[in-house]
């Protein structure tokens, strides 16, 4: 007898594996995508504490602002730094400002300030303490 081709068992065994690797790819770039998130969250936490201890270290007064998906720090010295993200972006406009003892002013009076994911739709809320300027996030 002779063979010149696959088999239905053959084809069908190809199949099951080649969907078993697409699914494990899928699965781990939705992780990818969850991690990136949560990095860029990190971040933005860490831009705020920076921006809090360069006011601290230098002596003067650093605004952050941050609207849609770009914090801008600035300084009266007319130093300014934007950042962009990528993943995120603000829920609304807000406006801070860290003095040079440590202290925290809110223009709005609010201390928090919701990021949204622009895939997930996931929520991520960021605090600054108002007396020390600690900052932290937690997933809504």
């Amino acid at each position: 007898m002779n063979k010149k081709g696959f088999t239905y068992i053959d084809t069908v065994i190809s199949l099951c594996v080649a969907a078993i690797i697409i699914s494990m790819f899928i699965l781990a770039y939705r992780e990818l995508s969850n991690y990136s998130e949560r990095a860029e969250v990190k971040n933005v936490v860490q831009i705020i504490k920076k921006a809090r201890l360069s006011a601290i270290m230098q002596m003067v007064d650093v605004e952050v602002v941050l609207d849609g998906d770009e914090i801008l720090v600035s300084n009266i010295n007319d130093m300014k730094k934007v950042y962009k993200l990528e993943h995120l972006k603000f829920e609304s406009s807000e406006s801070f400002q860290f003095t040079s003892e440590g202290g925290t002013k809110s223009f709005k009076g609010s201390y928090n300030m919701i990021l949204l994911s622009n895939k997930s739709k996931k929520k991520y809320n960021v605090i600054i303490a108002a007396v020390g300027g600690q900052v932290r996030y937690e997933e809504v």
